[in-house]
């Protein structure tokens, strides 16, 4: 991949991640007309769609870009992530299987397997690539998440948790890192005072760089909740919410802000977003992007629901 269509990528992603989805379409479409048979851009198109949730439209686009490419590595580890987003797991393995045999040397679905395979119950074939994954991209926080959850779901909780206190020393100022080991540390019997520390040193690593937002303090508007989560779909985390939601009392505004994006096959996720007054999709946003979009809704209370999981 060239500078140009580096640049390309990294404009259209950081447009989508800012909140403006139909800017970063706009650019890579631009591109496309001058371009058609562009893979890479056409790869990114694919990207830009999962991004919102439109998954067969993002298949359909990633597909194409390997019609056009069929050694571009990327575009089969982006098809892998459209497939697992639409839980198909194994087709996702796949493509990811593809991409490695491809490119070995490329970390990304290295990554996704070590994920992938533990979750179809080939914990230890999740490991192997994992190991793969960590000697290729030392550096990235994934790749060290994903072999410890690998571990985890081999057994080998110790061995996971290992992992993790080794990741957190190399990249101190991680917060999922640290989130995942916080939640991995449940599994253990260990001192008190260790996983107190633990958890002080995450609240360290995780400071606020903006002030609390602040809300209106009359009686006589609504009260503003709003729930923050990943899981609002066909999940344990959804019930819940679906309980507490649609026996809030009167007087209570109801907001969701999902942050992964639910297949349009899951009945569950539609019936318990129709439940809010009204529902922000935010999967796609960085973290500044969300946080404009939580203040913009006027949150009295935000309900954060993914906890270290």
């Amino acid at each position: 991949m060239n500078a140009g269509k580096e640049s390309l990528g990294d404009r259209a992603l950081a447009l989508q991640a800012a909140g403006q989805h139909e800017k970063a379409v706009d650019l890579v479409r631009v591109h496309l007309r001058l371009r058609p048979r562009d893979s890479m851009a056409v790869s990114i198109m694919g990207v830009l769609l999962r991004g919102v949730g439109e998954l067969e439209e993002s298949e359909r686009w990633l597909r194409r870009a390997i019609t056009l490419d069929p050694g571009n590595a990327a575009a089969f580890h982006n098809l892998g992530l459209t497939l697992s987003q639409a839980r198909r797991e194994r087709e996702a393995i796949a493509q990811w299987e593809q991409a490695a045999r491809l490119q070995p040397l490329f970390p990304l679905p290295w990554i996704a397997l070590t994920a992938s395979y533990a979750q179809v119950n080939e914990a230890e074939r999740g490991i192997e690539a994992g190991n793969v994954a960590v000697r290729l991209a030392p550096g990235e926080p994934g790749a060290h998440a994903n072999l410890a959850l690998a571990l985890c779901q081999a057994g080998r909780t110790e061995e996971a948790c290992l992992a993790y206190r080794r990741a957190v020393e190399r990249m101190p100022m991680e917060p999922r890192l640290r989130s995942d080991h916080l939640l991995t540390m449940n599994y253990l019997s260990l001192p008190t005072a260790e996983v107190l520390e633990a958890h002080r040193a995450f609240g360290r690593a995780c400071r606020p760089t903006r002030p609390a937002a602040s809300t209106d303090p009359s009686p006589d508007r609504p009260i503003r909740l709003g729930i923050l989560s990943g899981d609002l779909h066909d999940h344990s985390v959804g019930f819940f919410v679906e309980s507490l939601v649609s026996g809030r009392p009167s007087g209570v505004e109801a907001i969701a802000f999902p942050t992964s994006v639910c297949p349009a096959n899951d009945a569950a996720g539609t019936r318990i977003r129709a439940l809010f007054d009204r529902v922000v999709d935010v999967a796609a946003l960085n973290d500044a992007a969300l946080d404009a979009a939580i203040r913009a809704e006027r949150i009295d209370v935000l309900v954060e629901l993914s906890g270290h999981t």
